[in-house]
């Protein structure tokens, strides 16, 4: 397993590696970032590598709706403002449009770029059999919502009668669906999943900065319609506390 830093400085190798490549090959995205950016970051402005890696990490965890943004190989328009905004590279043009024409032109060689460097990275820890704090997350997903490794929700599922998520506005969409596969809400419900309660305020989240939204704490119900929060009274309390404590 990585540390964070020790994931960091060998992903960020494998992202120069990548670029110095391009350049060699007078790829014009990577002639075009480096220009424009530098390849290592300055005291006050991230380079090439840092708007690389931030593209990188959200093509990750966002792989499913990156795809939705793809036509005939190429991203399109909301897909590109996605990668602007992830690598802070917009800016508004002289009509006060959100994203001028060179920050797109550079958003379509920059998710390129990542996607090699992301291919590249990826092959490096398998080879390695390295897990990054990523991993954890994103192969749990894939683990528990691939039809060929049932098994291993279903066992996961045996060992739990009830599954409580706290704090819910602060969940991602990998967690979220990792939550619902275990529930069975990804699926025609299924008797043998435990019953899914989740608690969550959205004027309390603290992980916006990564992209997790606010809508994520509509009231939802693994059976019926959503229920609206409230307060249990003090008996109803101490009859669940004693419940726990003697389970």
């Amino acid at each position: 397993m990585l540390d964070e830093r020790e994931a960091r400085l060998q992903q960020d190798q494998i992202i120069r590696d990548t670029l110095i490549e391009l350049l060699g090959a007078r790829d014009q995205g990577a002639i075009d970032l480096v220009q424009r950016f530098r390849l290592y970051r300055l005291q006050y402005r991230e380079g090439a590598i840092d708007r690389v890696s931030a593209v990188l990490r959200d093509v990750r965890w966002r792989a499913r709706r990156y795809d939705r943004w793809v036509a005939d190989g190429h991203l399109d328009t909301e897909g590109l403002r996605r990668v602007a905004e992830s690598a802070g590279i917009w800016s508004s043009d002289e009509t006060g449009a959100a994203f001028d024409t060179e920050s797109l032109g550079l958003a379509a060689g920059l998710y390129r770029i990542a996607r090699v460097a992301l291919r590249r990275w990826l092959e490096w820890l398998e080879a390695e059999n390295a897990r990054d704090f990523d991993s954890l997350i994103l192969d749990a997903r894939r683990l528990l919502t691939r039809p060929a490794t049932r098994p291993a929700l279903e066992a996961i599922r045996a060992k739990y009668r009830v599954l409580i998520i706290d704090e819910f506005q602060d969940t991602d969409d990998a967690q979220r669906d990792i939550a619902f596969a275990i529930s069975g809400l990804a699926e025609s419900r299924s008797d043998a999943a435990p019953p899914l309660f989740l608690v969550g305020d959205p004027k309390q989240s603290i992980y916006r900065f990564r992209g997790v939204p606010t809508s994520r704490c509509g009231t939802r119900s693994t059976r019926g319609s959503p229920s609206t929060g409230r307060r249990w009274s003090s008996r109803t309390t101490s009859a669940v506390s004693r419940s726990w404590s003697t389970s």
